[in-house]
């Protein structure tokens, strides 16, 4: 259960917002907002924890509001936003269990390894923890039974995706989402239509397009029905899975994201560049001034050739 690279989880609050909100700019940060907000309370809640009052717990919520990484974090809904989130709760929650020696806290801890369904670097984190807790103590914390029935509480919530990490041959890399890469997503879209109604009608039809990465596809998919554009598909990590394009589309290929012409001649006769992609903002993304190719000739039929595409990273 899970994707090429990351488990499931991210995927539940995104298609939550979309389907409640909509997938406006704001509908789409709002999961992201109210995760971060939340990191926000919990490290207010730590300074308490450690005794500080009101001006310090303040304090301390506000340097982490304002720190680089919550502020892009919460504009961009991704692993590592939730991953933050669950990280700050077991902080939390272990800096609580160290006070109060409220040893039962290990069970909450352990309904945290929800997070193992979002990402599974929060699994060496709770690790680093017990190690320092057995290296400065209090290891008096650590001499109890619910400390092993949390860890198999989070190993049971864990299962649906503990399997595909630890048996699929090849761990999942970690994918930290970036928010620059969202910048020029509508323009991207503009620039592949204009592409796209340069080719002959009877083309069209045949025509299908293919992307570097996920980003890419994903924002052809948001943006490219006003554009009248075909399905994009991409080898890119899980976006692999939807392919491999028709068959019957196989005529002309608008490829987006190849670094040079004599990567595309492996799969195509005929390559030539169309068009390249300025974001008009002067963000220095991976699209920024990637060009669209228009490709004939593909040498293989898509079934046999789409193999070649899949890449993780």
């Amino acid at each position: 259960m899970g994707y090429d690279d990351q488990p499931p989880l991210v995927v539940l609050p995104a298609r939550a917002e979309t389907a409640l909100l909509g997938d406006s700019p704001t509908a789409l940060r709002t999961a992201s907002a109210v995760a971060v907000a939340l990191t926000v309370l919990l490290v207010g809640l730590i300074a308490r924890e450690l005794g500080g009052g009101a001006r310090a717990q303040t304090l301390a919520a506000l340097a982490w509001a304002v720190a680089p990484l919550t502020v892009i974090s919460g504009h961009l809904l991704s692993t590592t936003t939730l991953d933050l989130l669950v990280w700050t709760l077991i902080s939390w929650l272990v800096v609580r269990l160290v006070r109060t020696r409220a040893h039962r806290l290990w069970l909450v801890i352990g309904l945290t390894g929800v997070g193992l369904l979002n990402k599974y670097l929060v699994a060496f984190f709770v690790v680093a923890l017990v190690a320092g807790l057995l290296a400065a103590g209090p290891r008096t914390v650590l001499r109890t039974p619910w400390l092993p029935a949390g860890a198999a509480l989070a190993l049971l919530i864990s299962l649906p995706v503990v399997p595909l990490a630890v048996f699929a041959g090849s761990p999942q890399p970690a994918v930290n989402g970036d928010s620059a890469e969202t910048v020029g997503w509508p323009q991207l879209a503009a620039t592949v239509g204009r592409v796209y109604r340069t080719l002959p009608t009877a083309e069209r039809g045949a025509t299908t397009i293919v992307t570097r990465n996920y980003g890419e596809a994903g924002a052809l998919a948001r943006y490219g029905d006003a554009y009248g554009l075909p399905t994009a598909y991409s080898g890119h990590n899980a976006y692999h899975r939807w392919g491999p394009p028709p068959s019957d589309r196989s005529a002309v290929t608008l490829f987006f994201g190849a670094r040079s012409a004599g990567e595309l001649r492996r799969h195509w006769r005929e390559v030539e560049p169309a068009a390249r992609i300025d974001n008009g903002y002067g963000v220095d993304n991976e699209e920024q001034g990637a060009q669209v190719w228009i490709c004939r000739g593909l040498r293989k039929p898509w079934p046999e050739i789409w193999p070649a595409f899949r890449h993780l990273g």
